[in-house]
């Protein structure tokens, strides 16, 4: 029975029969075998208890939940209160808790992690015409945006360029019914314009740099940005 030695080449550990079963091989001792095997087996044994001594239960939920209240506490500047409710299988949030809009919770697709904003119709066109330039025009439909709610941002991300577009558009229909203004009388009727606050984020180019950008305003409820960009290496359009 003999059974390949470790690195250095006095023991073995462990025996691997025909059929395939592992057995731990300990001798009597201070014998010739057990010389050979004790060593080893003996080694093994107290690395498996060393093992179980240091082991502890990992409750995955309640460290996530845990990490989740660092990070996000971290980043937002606000204390929050996570915790995992074995019952719900839910991490839920203790008390009522506030976040102020910061910059470093920006993340593409949506922008602020915290509002319940929605993204409004756009198209991206691009123009080619002028070497190491491109032209982006980006077309962002706002029927009914309140002016004075509206801010754009040329910022990049990762080698992309984006266009950030925030603002308000006011309420149209707030219900269902007639309501009497004087002589006059408004339906309000069922809408599927989306209204209320927009926070969207619009991919433009990689490997670029923004030179100019203009904004028209000539056609009603459109918003048309110009955007020039310059050329620093190789073009890819999403």
């Amino acid at each position: 029975m003999k059974q390949e030695s470790t690195t250095d080449g006095t023991f073995n550990r462990l025996y691997l029969d025909k059929a395939g079963v592992t057995h731990l091989i300990i001798a009597a001792e201070n014998s010739e075998a057990g010389e050979y095997f004790n060593p080893g087996a003996i080694n093994f044994l107290l690395s498996k208890l060393e093992i179980l001594e240091r082991k502890e239960n990992l409750n995955l939920y309640e460290r996530f939940a845990a990490f989740c209240q660092e990070e996000l506490s971290k980043h937002t500047g606000a204390k929050l209160g996570l915790r995992y409710d074995a019952q719900q299988s839910k991490i839920l949030a203790e008390g009522e808790q506030s976040c102020q809009e910061l910059s470093n919770v920006w993340y593409e697709g949506s922008c602020n992690v915290f509002d319940r904003t929605f993204e409004p119709e756009y198209s991206v066109k691009y123009d080619f015409q002028e070497r190491d330039f491109v032209l982006c025009i980006v077309e962002v439909e706002l029927v009914d945006l309140i002016e004075s709610t509206f801010s754009y941002k040329i910022m990049e991300s990762r080698g992309w360029l984006y266009l950030r577009i925030k603002g308000q558009k006011k309420s149209v229909c707030a219900g269902e019914g007639i309501e009497d203004k004087g002589e006059d009388k408004i339906a309000l009727i069922k809408s599927t314009r989306r209204e209320g606050q927009f926070d969207c984020s619009i991919r433009l180019v990689e490997s670029m740099s923004e030179e100019s950008c203009l904004i028209d305003s000539s056609i009603a409820g459109i918003k048309r940005f110009k955007i020039k960009c310059i050329k620093q290496g190789s073009l890819i359009i999403s």
